[in-house]
């Protein structure tokens, strides 16, 4: 009885206290007097009487405020020991819960009275006394501290940290922001004094830096808002300083652009995904329609966000991707000593497409060529780690393409392992730009209406170092005696290959051809020769059904050829070519099954070639000097 007797004057409100006082509520209060000490009059004033369980000692009332009754100062500070003794609550035995409530009440409230430095003043005196008492209870006081960060995690999305001059949720308030993004981010940065309750902080859940998917959501929510429709300026800065914090944050997480959706202002204001703007480059022309960024965005921060220059731009716009064969930096890579390979032909779309599969390659599936081509073509990697090619021709789209292959993925912009190449379309928009890595295939000099240039820079000592294919460097003696070898076998290579008539060796010197060797070959019986390429196309179709394999029928052609070289050799020889099997053969078991399977898809042919030049031996070099062949 004697605990809930109301006999226990409050505390009255403080004159700067604005917000709610528990003190004035629920009941109807008594009237007191009270002596003045300096005049001979008295004050009535009303008073709240309270019995003990429901009282504070006042050193509590900016704690519980607006949740409690607060027991009168002057009582409070005489008998402290007694009262406590005798029930009345002390900062060590308050409910937490009641403290949080006071909080919450006291920033809900603030939002409704007119902000002055009274106001501030209180406020920053209140919320430190419950910052400070919070602290110590989560870094002092097990039990109570327990259900306190259990509570404080419940309510984090209040608005509960006072800081610059409002109350903030804790979810946009963090110890470092880089660049001013209020009012969606606040830094504790200015206010040193908080940064003292680090248990407080960490238990709400303050955080270092501003994490990447904070900021998107923000940016999210510019991008729902204005859609198509251009932004304000006062909003471009904000939105401007998020790209910057943005930028920051991406660093300390080690987040890259490209795993990321991002949309930056161009320069009419309209936010626009980063991957169609560019920035302004006023040397660089195009006649391609471009975006570019928002003046206010510097040329790093775009970078940052995987904006691309206009030249790069210009450069993407003209490019596909495909499956084949390129980083650092291309142009870099590409320069040097080289090899180049030059066709009077142009590549095909089927031959593009053919390439990007190295190892197998168009001609796999077609019996009628011969070899695979692509697999032959790995051989370039036994030189070079980025091979390219010009090819130049009415079928080619847009009249000519340059492709470059990358299986390192370290010198093609984008390559990566399952698109490690790129491939340049629209060569006249980006000839002025990138005349230095054009020059690198001296079309000027080899490239006429149709053709093709293959360029194969030498894997030098330093790329050999870094290279995923090879570590062994080539220079240009190793060159020089590989070509040496392949001269001396040319004349031969040429009597079986279909369609090569003749092939030049020579060396660039002082931006001119200077010709080091060159072999040619005529062949007669024309008519003949076409008619076996059609009999080979016929058998092409009988294969095409796999039980089918044996059943090609016999033929050949015989014909003559004359092979000169620029040594002033002549040969002549009697050729012939086969196809197909005879009745009597009998195919191997393992030969059916591999042909069936597809493991093997090369057509029944054969051919032999004797040396008929016309000697004063001519009899002794008849039975020595041929040549065969088969497939």
């Amino acid at each position: 009885m004697f605990e809930t007797e109301e006999f226990l004057p409050c505390m009255r409100k403080p004159n700067s206290w604005k917000f709610t006082w528990a003190g004035n509520k629920e009941k109807d209060l008594n009237t007191v007097v009270q002596s003045c000490g300096n005049q001979n009059h008295s004050i009535m004033e009303p008073v709240l009487f309270e019995g003990l369980n429901k009282l504070h000692l006042s050193d509590c009332y900016c704690l519980v405020g607006t949740t409690m009754f607060v027991l009168d100062k002057q009582i409070s500070e005489l008998f402290p020991n007694v009262l406590t003794k005798i029930g009345i609550k002390t900062r060590s035995t308050l409910d937490v819960q009641h403290v949080l409530a006071n909080l919450i009440n006291i920033a809900k409230e603030s939002k409704k009275i007119d902000i002055n430095d009274q106001v501030v003043e209180t406020l920053h005196t209140v919320t430190m006394e419950i910052y400070r008492y919070f602290n110590f209870i989560l870094e002092n006081d097990t039990v109570r501290g327990k259900r306190l960060n259990t509570i404080l995690k419940d309510h984090n999305q209040y608005p509960m940290i006072f800081l610059n001059d409002t109350f903030l949720s804790p979810v946009g308030v963090f110890e470092e922001v880089a660049h001013d993004c209020r009012p969606y981010f606040y830094s504790l940065q200015n206010a040193p004094h908080l940064k003292y309750f680090k248990y407080f902080l960490k238990c709400i859940g303050i955080k270092r830096d501003v994490d990447v998917n904070s900021i998107l959501g923000v940016l999210a929510k510019f991008q729902n808002q204005y859609k198509s429709s251009k932004l304000p300026n006062s909003d471009i800065r904000v939105y401007i300083n998020l790209l910057l914090q943005l930028e920051h944050s991406m660093l300390i997480e080690q987040i890259t652009p490209t795993s990321l959706t991002i949309m930056a202002p161009d320069n009419e204001n309209v936010l626009t995904l980063t991957k169609f703007l560019c920035v302004q480059e006023t040397e660089v022309y195009t006649r391609q329609a471009m975006k570019f960024t928002h003046d206010l965005i510097s040329p790093a921060l775009a970078s940052s966000l995987g904006i691309l220059s206009k030249r790069k731009m210009k450069l993407r716009l003209c490019t596909r991707t495909r499956c084949f064969g390129q980083r650092e930096e291309l142009t870099t890579r590409i320069k040097g000593p080289a090899l180049l390979i030059y066709n009077d032909s142009a590549f095909s779309e089927q031959d593009l497409n053919g390439i990007q599969d190295l190892g197998i390659g168009s001609k796999r599936l077609d019996p009628t060529k011969t070899g695979q081509y692509g697999v032959g073509f790995n051989v370039v990697y036994h030189l070079t780690d980025v091979p390219s090619f010009l090819t130049k021709g009415p079928e080619v789209e847009s009249g000519q393409i340059l492709c470059v292959l990358d299986p390192n993925c370290r010198y093609v912009p984008g390559a990566t392992p399952s698109v490690p190449g790129i491939e340049y379309i629209k060569l006249d928009e980006l000839w002025e730009d990138f005349s230095d890595v054009f020059e690198c295939y001296h079309s000027n000099l080899l490239l006429k209406e149709k053709g093709t240039i293959f360029h194969l820079p030498l894997r030098t000592t330093s790329f050999a170092m870094q290279s995923k294919l090879k570590n062994t460097a080539v220079d240009e003696n190793d060159v020089r005696n590989i070509l040496d070898l392949f001269i001396k076998d040319l004349p031969d290579i040429l009597l079986f290959v279909s369609n090569v008539e003749k092939v030049t060796i020579s060396e660039i010197v002082d931006n001119s051809l200077k010709e080091i060797y060159s072999v040619q070959i005529n062949k007669s019986n024309l008519e003949g020769r076409q008619q076996f390429v059609e009999n080979v196309c016929h058998a092409a179709d009988i294969v095409s059904n796999r039980d089918s394999f044996c059943k090609v029928n016999p033929s050949y052609v015989l014909y003559e050829a004359t092979v000169n070289d620029s040594n002033e050799i002549e040969k002549s020889w009697l050729i012939v070519n086969g196809l197909g099997f005879k009745e009597t053969y009998e195919m191997q078991k393992s030969l059916t099954t591999a042909f069936r399977n597809r493991e093997l898809n090369l057509m029944p042919r054969g051919g032999i070639a004797i040396d008929i030049t016309k000697t004063e031996h001519a009899e002794e070099k008849l039975k020595e000097n041929h040549i065969a062949f088969y497939l």
